[in-house]
C-alpha cells in the first residue's frame, strides 16, 4: 500500500506512516488509509495502549481536508468512532479534544468543509462516548444550528443526525438541565420557521422539529397544538424540499398524540396526503406517510376510519 511503512507488524511494536491520509489527492489513497487505522486500532498491537489509539485519532482526524469528499468523510467520522470505543475510558482526554474540535468546525464560515466535518465527528463522538460528550450538550445545543441551517442539503441532514445523537444521549441521563435544552432547541426551531426565513433554514428547522417530537417525549406535549398547525402552514410550499419535509411529520404528529391529531388535524392531513398521490413525483412519499400515519393510527381504531374515507374509496 502506497504512503504507508509499516515494521515488526507481527511484533510488540508496529510503527506507520499514513501519510495517504492527510496529503494524497487521490480519494481511494485515502479511504485505504482510514482503512488501514480501522484494522490497526483492532489489532493486539494497537489495541490496549492509549498513547498508539490516541495517535490513530489524530491520524484519522487529519483525513478532513477542504479537498475531502463526503463519503471519505463518513467513513473517516465512522473510523473515529470505531476507534474511541475500542479505546473505552482510556479515550477520554482524546474524546474531549476532538469533541472541542468538532464545535469549533460547526463555528467555522471560512471553511466550507468545516460544518460537514464538525456534524459527522460529533455524531459519531455522541454515540461512542456519550459520558465525555455529555459535558458538552450545552455548547452543542447553541452552535448545531449554524449546520442545520447551513445552505447545503448534505451538511442539514448530517446536522440532524449529529442532533438525534445527541437527544438520544440527554434522554438516557437524568440532568436538570434537560428541560432547558429542549426549550433552547424548540426555541430555535420556532424562529427558523417564522416567516421571511431562507428555504433552507425553514428545512432544516423541520427537520430538527421531527427529531424534537421523536426525543423529548412529554415536553412537547404543551407545544403540540403549535407545532402541528405551523407543520401544516407549510404543506404547500412552493419548495419541493419543504413539502417533502412536511409530508415526513405528518406521520410522526400522528404517532406522537393519536387522539389529538385524530380530531384536530387528521381530515385535513389525510387531504393533503390524498391530493399528492396524483402528482407523479410526490406520489411515493405520500403513499408511505398514509401507510404510517394509519399504522401510528390503528391502537385508537382510527386506522378503520382512514379505510372508509370517502377519497380513498374513490381512490381504489
Amino acid at each position: 500500500m502506497r504512503g504507508y511503512r509499516c515494521t515488526d507488524l507481527f511484533g510488540s511494536r508496529c510503527f506507520i506512516e499514513p501519510l495517504a491520509i492527510p496529503s494524497s489527492a487521490e480519494p481511494n489513497e485515502r479511504l485505504a488509509g482510514i482503512a488501514a487505522v480501522d484494522e490497526l486500532a483492532g489489532s493486539k498491537v494497537f489495541g490496549g495502549s492509549a498513547s498508539r489509539l490516541s495517535d490513530l485519532v489524530k491520524l484519522v482526524m487529519e483525513s478532513f481536508q477542504p479537498n475531502t469528499d463526503q463519503h471519505t468523510m463518513e467513513v473517516a467520522a465512522h473510523t473515529l468512532g470505531a476507534v474511541v470505543r475500542t479505546g473505552g475510558p482510556l479515550m477520554a482526554g482524546v474524546v474531549e479534544e476532538q469533541v472541542k474540535v468538532g464545535l469549533n468546525w460547526l463555528r467555522d464560515k471560512r471553511h466550507e468543509f468545516c460544518r460537514l466535518a464538525g456534524t459527522l465527528v460529533l455524531h459519531e463522538l455522541a454515540e461512542a462516548a456519550p459520558a465525555v460528550f455529555n459535558v458538552h450538550v450545552r455548547v452543542f445545543v447553541e452552535v448545531i444550528w449554524y449546520a442545520i441551517r447551513d445552505a447545503r442539503l448534505a451538511v442539514r441532514e448530517a446536522a440532524v443526525l449529529a442532533l438525534r445523537a445527541c437527544l438520544v444521549l440527554v434522554e438516557k441521563r437524568e440532568t436538570r438541565y434537560r428541560v432547558q435544552w429542549y426549550y433552547r432547541l424548540f426555541e430555535e426551531t420556532t424562529r427558523g420557521l417564522s416567516r421571511g426565513t431562507t428555504v433552507e433554514v425553514v428545512h432544516g428547522s423541520l427537520l430538527a422539529l421531527g427529531e424534537l417530537l421523536r426525543h423529548t417525549g412529554e415536553f412537547m406535549l404543551a407545544r403540540y397544538r403549535e407545532v402541528c398547525e405551523t407543520v401544516l402552514r407549510f404543506k404547500d410550499s412552493k419548495e419541493r424540499l419543504v413539502r417533502r419535509a412536511v409530508v415526513s411529520l405528518l406521520p410522526r404528529l400522528a404517532a406522537f398524540a393519536p387522539e389529538r391529531f385524530a380530531r384536530s388535524y387528521l381530515d385535513p392531513s389525510v387531504e393533503h396526503l390524498l391530493a399528492l398521490l396524483a402528482v407523479p413525483s410526490e406520489r411515493g412519499a405520500a403513499f408511505a406517510a398514509v401507510g404510517d400515519m394509519a399504522k401510528a393510527l390503528t391502537r385508537i381504531g382510527v386506522a378503520e376510519r382512514l379505510r372508509r374515507n370517502d377519497h380513498l374509496r374513490a381512490l381504489a
